[in-house]
């Protein structure tokens, strides 16, 4: 059995359902290409980092504006050539308004990544698929005693957010009726596959002593053996297979519950998990 997915990471998560117990697989969707090449050579030095190809401003500027979604918000970031004076006051340096001209609120955060080296302005909180104006006075000012210069004005789109979906606990109990379900947080996600594993009852105390603790694992406990490890495709057996409807609007949060109660396969105790 393999977790299949595309360039994502898929995590394990435990809830109880009465008796029985289901361990759950984080499933990241992304967007996803066709496997055809046609006729397009393939990636030279493809194991290689990636090259940049941007040209880069002479002096001390404004290298690029965008969406960020590294962070637990959408943010827009601001990256420039060189790193900034960390004491200046961001927030009346930079602002932010919307399409109408309103100023937004919030509050820029500096960049402490070593990787950045104070190089990556970030306002969080922003809402998905707008635009917004944001305008950088020329006092802005380098670490090395430079500034900007002139005031600059860039339109941000925030695009949509990216597809995801994900159990929404480590541990809840979940009783055979009177249960809404298993509850699933999705954004821009119309359906999912999932698919049920019902762990061997000889296998169980193997199961508690090598996965349970922690309650995540990463998408690789699925099946490769480290550290002593048993492979969980080994001590479990796929029993049901179904894709589920989720309801929500674009780009909007939306808790639902997959409806397990009545599903004949997942009545008998024991231990299950999700993919």
């Amino acid at each position: 059995m393999r977790a299949r997915y595309c360039g994502v990471s898929s995590s394990l998560r435990i809830a109880r359902i009465g008796l029985a117990a289901l361990l759950l697989s984080v499933l990241l969707l992304a967007g996803c290409r066709k496997g055809s090449n046609d006729g397009v050579p393939a990636v030279q030095g493809s194991e290689r980092a990636a090259v940049d190809a941007r040209s880069v401003p002479k002096g001390f500027a404004l290298l690029s504006a965008y969406p960020d979604t590294s962070g637990d918000e959408l943010a827009i970031a601001l990256e420039f050539t060189r790193p900034l004076v960390a004491t200046q006051d961001f927030d009346s340096l930079v602002s932010v308004t919307d399409a109408n001209g309103a100023v937004v609120k919030g509050s820029w955060s500096l960049s402490d990544d070593t990787d950045d080296g104070n190089k990556i302005l970030r306002f969080p909180g922003v809402q998905p698929a707008l635009k917004y104006n944001v305008r950088i006075d020329g006092k802005l000012a380098a670490a090395d005693g430079h500034t900007i210069g002139a005031d600059i004005v860039r339109e941000v789109y925030t695009g949509p957010l990216e597809p995801v979906v994900g159990f929404a606990s480590q541990g809840s109990v979940l009783p055979a009726r009177e249960s809404r379900g298993l509850p699933v947080v999705s954004v821009n996600v119309p359906e999912v596959d999932v698919e049920f594993f019902r762990v061997k009852d000889k296998l169980l105390p193997t199961f508690y002593a090598q996965y349970q603790r922690g309650g995540q694992k990463d998408g690789y406990d699925l099946d490769a053996s480290y550290n002593g490890h048993t492979p969980i495709a080994k001590m479990a057996d796929s029993v049901y297979l179904n894709r589920f409807v989720l309801g929500g609007k674009e780009n909007e949060r939306v808790l639902n519950y997959l409806p397990i109660q009545s599903i004949d396969e997942l009545a008998k105790p024991g231990l299950y998990f999700a993919v």
